[in-house]
């Protein structure tokens, strides 16, 4: 199922599976379409490909074990993404490269990737997700004045600002039981604020600045993870006029 070039469509209640591309696929300049309540399963590619458009609304769909669940490329802007179920992907799930999007209370569960991977974008949010898989929960790679709040991340490798990802804010997030990682990870990104976040339970550090200066971590809840509650270091180059303040950490290895 596809939408070329138009405008105000609703695309809904369909089931596509088994397709050699995506199952549906918004292309060309396709704006203030709605893909609702639709089943896409077992496509080569996507469930839902957003490739450009702005102000589509993909809502309440179900993506299961395709490559990736639902992708906005870098000319979708203002989409919402929003109470989608997406489980057995075998790539990344929500994948976001455009600006100004929206992805809202999805829940994401045995992802082989990450869960949701924001790539080169501004002003995006990402609030009240439940995510748990094999890869990052949260990915985000060389992004500015994005918003992460109030998602639930369990298992898997946490949220990542990585590359470059500046002024952004990761507030009141629940990050737990990661295997491997940190439940944050902050890595060569800048002037971002973490606050009042839950961080607890995690193989690695709780909260892990890296290579990183001129962030303010605070008000944050870090428990019993099983290396640092909080660690801020510098290799390469510095880490340097962070702030922390206010934060509780107990519990914790070291």
């Amino acid at each position: 199922t596809s939408a070329a070039d138009s405008e105000y469509n609703v695309v809904s209640t369909n089931t596509c599976n088994g397709n050699a591309q995506s199952g549906i696929a918004n292309l060309g300049s396709s704006n203030h379409n709605t893909y609702d309540s639709n089943t896409s399963t077992a496509n080569v590619e996507s469930g839902i490909y957003i490739s450009a458009g702005t102000g589509n609304t993909v809502v309440g769909n179900t993506c299961s074990e395709n490559a990736g669940g639902i992708s906005v490329g870098g000319g979708g802007t203002y989409t919402d993404v929003v109470g989608n179920t997406c489980y057995g992907n075998t790539n990344d799930v929500i994948v976001i490269l455009g600006d100004y999007n929206n992805i809202t209370g999805n829940m994401i569960w045995s992802a082989a990737g990450n869960s949701i991977e924001l790539t080169s974008c501004d002003y995006c949010t990402t609030s009240g997700n439940s995510c748990s898989g094999a890869g990052a929960a949260i990915l985000c790679t060389s992004i500015t004045n994005c918003t992460i709040t109030g998602n639930l991340v369990q298992g898997g490798g946490g949220i990542k600002l990585i590359s470059t990802s500046n002024h952004n804010t990761i507030t009141g997030n629940t990050c737990s039981d990661s295997p491997s990682g940190s439940g944050i990870q902050v890595n060569a990104s800048h002037y971002n604020t973490v606050s009042g976040n839950t961080c607890e339970n995690n193989a690695a550090e709780g909260i892990y600045i890296y290579r990183s200066s001129y962030n303010t971590i605070s008000g944050n809840t870090v428990t019993g993870n099983a290396q640092y509650g909080i660690y801020v270091k510098g290799n390469t180059a510095n880490a340097d006029f962070n702030f922390v303040t206010s934060n509780s950490c107990r519990d914790n290895t070291y």
